[in-house]
């Protein structure tokens, strides 16, 4: 689980984070945070990869076509995931549009 050092002001985030054990589309989007402020993008964010370890815990999974956002490409013409996850610039193959935190996010979107 996402947690906050002890100097950290912004009350309520920390709110938020001890209620997302009661939601699991809350901890998906922790998760999801946690992936992006690593520094990695998933690219393949759809309904299968999200794990229920019980009726409270959600794991997202399969990050085996992720990449580090500085890793990912604008050569990168590869088309990754299920189409309906698929942010649609992506999917039109737009010159200099590529797999983005944002990509990730529009994921997220179709899965709530």
């Amino acid at each position: 689980m996402l947690s906050l050092d002890e100097n950290s002001k912004n009350e309520g985030f920390k709110c938020f984070l001890k209620t997302a054990s009661e939601y699991p589309i809350a901890q998906l989007y922790l998760g999801l945070y946690h992936i992006h402020y690593q520094g990695i993008i998933h690219r393949d964010f759809h309904s299968k990869n999200i794990l229920c370890e019980n009726e409270y815990d959600v794991i997202i999974s399969d990050l085996g076509i992720s990449k580090l956002s500085t890793e990912s490409s604008v050569n990168d013409n590869e088309c990754y995931g299920i189409i309906p996850y698929i942010a649609p610039e992506i999917l039109q193959g737009q010159e200099y549009k590529k797999y983005t935190k944002a990509s990730d996010i529009y994921s997220f979107g179709m899965i709530m």
